[in-house]
């Protein structure tokens, strides 16, 4: 195998501008030589090339993102960009050291570093996000979802760890804790608040893919408001915030189409199969309740909201425990107690 060795490559406030077109192609992509031939690529395959870089060095970097491709321009801003990577290898188990942080649009910061390995790859990460702010997500939703986020962010701290051990693809864990704060949503039709909360906080999350599993201790919903309405039909408001789409004829599905939908609705149902909640706790909340399927319509305001959902599980059939109480128009008490399990059977 060839081998092309570095001893160091350092560069100082570099800048990049990123275009994706209605079309999804890339402007850097079209600074690249033609595809080769197949012939050749294959010739190139017989005699793999390794590449080796002692050293690894980007300060002060800015990257300029702009997705044409939904309906209004999605843009995205990395500034303060350093990339930090010792023993950098492609050679099989090479072990290399690596840091990143950046700035997000202005609002928020992501830092990881740890050991990494590039050939079969494989990461054990520190991981650390404060206030991203996920808003500028909302052109690639727009056009799916009655809704329009107007604010909101993610925080995060933990350990993510990789490993590619076989043909099932990589396996993934995280352990940490996660805080999702400062949502607002508001309905695009009625242009009302539709749902808002302070903070949504995942303490002890360990999560995992291939095999999948989730075990939080304790989720904290805290100063939270959502607008529920049965509509005259009877259903509820929050059934109908996906944008409908013309339906299209489509011919009687073959029975391998068929068998491939059971198979996919058989995955799911197994993946729900390990998920595991200590607590959720609600603290706080208010609700706009409105009945408009009842002749004379009826509204009520439930507030102070709060209480708690112990023993979530999926593993066991053993329901979970509820205890919630608030207030009915500012006055009346409000007490709900009983059983609940959320998953399918």
């Amino acid at each position: 195998a060839s081998v092309y060795h570095f001893s160091k490559i350092a560069l100082t406030k570099p800048e990049v501008v990123v275009r994706k077109s209605k079309d999804g192609k890339l402007n850097l992509l079209t600074l690249l030589p033609p595809a080769e031939k197949e012939e050749k690529k294959k010739e190139k395959e017989k005699t793999p090339l390794a590449l080796k870089i002692d050293e690894l060095a980007i300060d002060d970097g800015k990257v300029e993102f702009r997705d044409s491709q939904p309906a209004r321009e999605a843009v995205f801003i990395i500034s303060s960009l350093s990339l930090k990577g010792i023993h950098l290898s492609t050679e099989k188990n090479a072990k290399a050291n690596m840091s990143l942080s950046l700035n997000l649009n202005k609002t928020g910061s992501l830092s990881v570093s740890g050991p990494v390995v590039l050939e079969p790859l494989s990461a054990n990460f520190a991981v650390d996000v404060k206030t991203l702010n996920f808003s500028a997500l909302q052109p690639y939703i727009e056009d799916k979802v009655k809704v329009v986020v107007t604010d909101g962010n993610i925080s995060t701290s933990g350990n993510l760890t990789l490993e590619t051990t076989g043909k099932d693809g990589p396996t993934v864990k995280y352990d940490g804790k996660l805080n999702i704060a400062n949502v607002a949503m508001i309905d695009k039709t009625s242009g009302n608040s539709l749902l808002r909360w302070n903070s949504l906080f995942f303490k002890e999350l360990r999560a995992g893919y291939n095999p999948f599993y989730l075990r939080i201790r304790d989720i904290s919903l805290t100063d939270f408001y959502a607008r529920i309405i049965v509509l005259p039909d009877g259903t509820l408001n929050v059934q109908h915030l996906t944008e409908e789409k013309p339906v299209k004829e489509t011919p009687p599905a073959k029975p391998a189409q068929k068998a491939s939908a059971q198979g996919a609705q058989a995955e799911t149902s197994e993946t729900l199969k390990d998920i595991r909640v200590g607590r959720v706790s609600l603290q706080g909340g208010t609700i706009n309740f409105e009945d408009r399927y009842i002749k004379p319509n009826y509204g009520a305001r439930l507030t102070e909201i709060g209480g708690r959902v112990s023993g979530v599980s999926s593993i066991t059939r053993k329901p979970a425990d509820v205890d919630l109480r608030g207030k009915v128009n500012n006055t009346a008490p409000l007490e709900i107690t009983g059983k609940l399990h959320p998953f399918p059977d």
